[in-house]
């Protein structure tokens, strides 16, 4: 759930054309307690919107948050710190060489084949296949106000 998470955040950080800097990772066990949540923030050394990066920090955050045993309600993560990807502050100590431009061009053609073909055409493995975490919404409300399709029609 992490993942696939981080990855739909990460996707609306570059629709936006901007990177982050911090990620804020967060695990609940109740939806209303907040002495029930666990929470980490994560700075980068680099700014970033490449997906893979980000999942491996948000699921290296949650190990450290997860507890065997505990049933959990939610999950959740909260890209902070953007700055625009056409100018930034470049690590000048950074270990490895900045593969931002070829990073930038595969999550380019990402996002354009999920655009083109349909959400979640190409996506990362940690996302997994049939998400059976995912919210039920069985109960949902119907949106009268907000979609042109749902809205009453009242007979006389």
């Amino acid at each position: 759930a992490i993942a696939a998470y981080t990855a739909k955040a990460a996707e609306k950080v570059r629709k936006h054309r901007s990177l982050a800097s911090q990620l804020f990772v967060f695990i609940e066990k109740h939806p209303f307690a907040l002495c029930d949540s666990s929470y980490a923030t994560i700075t980068l050394s680099e700014p970033t919107s490449h997906t893979p990066q980000l999942i491996q920090r948000a699921k290296e955050a949650i190990t450290t948050l997860f507890k065997q045993g505990t049933a959990y309600r939610k999950v959740g993560v909260i890209l902070e710190g953007l700055v625009s990807e056409s100018c930034y502050q470049q690590d000048l100590f950074a270990q490895q060489p900045n593969n931002g431009c070829q990073n930038a061009a595969v999550m380019k053609l990402m996002d354009q084949m999920n655009k083109h073909f349909g959400r979640r055409i190409i996506h990362t493995a940690a996302e997994g296949v049939k998400q059976e975490w995912k919210m039920r919404q069985q109960q949902q409300s119907n949106h009268y106000t907000t979609d042109w399709n749902q809205i009453l029609t009242i007979k006389i």
